[in-house]
């Protein structure tokens, strides 16, 4: 089975790359650059690929070395993405209708907006309908970048979403779902929905 390992974004995206993490420490601060791909290593962080204006390309930096602005506040891997890449096949969507649409993180309460989304397949989790999750960029409105699951995230469409609607009785899907008829689950004898 063929892995995806990298991936062009959508279209690219201009900020700034912590120094420390392209100087092997030597360096603080900023340097403008272009992020224009991602790497994803299974059990891995994803990885940024970026052109920095000095002309440098760097692959693999982590998702805390980047930044919108260079007055971004301190940033840790763990705040920047939700847990390591699942491997198996991938794709980057930015989907339309999300676009900039602005997003809030439940677990933070930070605010951003859409970017684009990792979308993953054949690996198990895929295959788990209750592990199976889409991961969103998200610019935060504090300059910094995080990439969040569905189920981290509150979306807000003026025309169309309550801010105030109530999301305590969501759950997982847990079901497998098919057009052809299925005599039952083996393993429990019950039909399947």
């Amino acid at each position: 089975m063929s892995e995806t390992l990298a991936l062009s974004l959508p279209y690219h995206v201009y900020g700034v790359v912590d120094c420390r993490f392209v100087s092997g420490g030597e360096r603080d601060g900023w340097i403008p650059a272009v992020w224009f791909g991602v790497t994803l290593p299974r059990n891995r962080a994803l990885g940024l690929t970026v052109l920095l204006d000095n002309g440098a390309q760097y692959r693999e930096l982590p998702s805390h070395a980047w930044a919108f602005t260079a007055e971004a506040p301190d940033w840790t891997l763990p705040e920047a993405q939700a847990w390591d890449c699942f491997g198996g096949a991938a794709q980057l969507v930015a989907y339309e209708y999300l676009d900039e649409l602005p997003v809030q993180v439940l677990e933070s309460g930070l605010r951003g907006s859409y970017l684009f989304t990792v979308e993953y397949a054949r690996n198990g989790f895929s295959r788990e309908p209750s592990q199976s999750k889409s991961l969103h960029a998200i610019r935060l409105d504090n300059g910094r970048l995080t990439w969040q699951p569905n189920d981290r995230l509150r979306w807000y469409d003026a025309s169309f979403t309550d801010p105030a609607g109530d999301l305590s009785w969501l759950r997982r899907s847990s079901a497998v779902w098919g057009v052809e008829e299925w005599p039952g689950d083996p393993a429990t004898g019950k039909d399947r929905l």
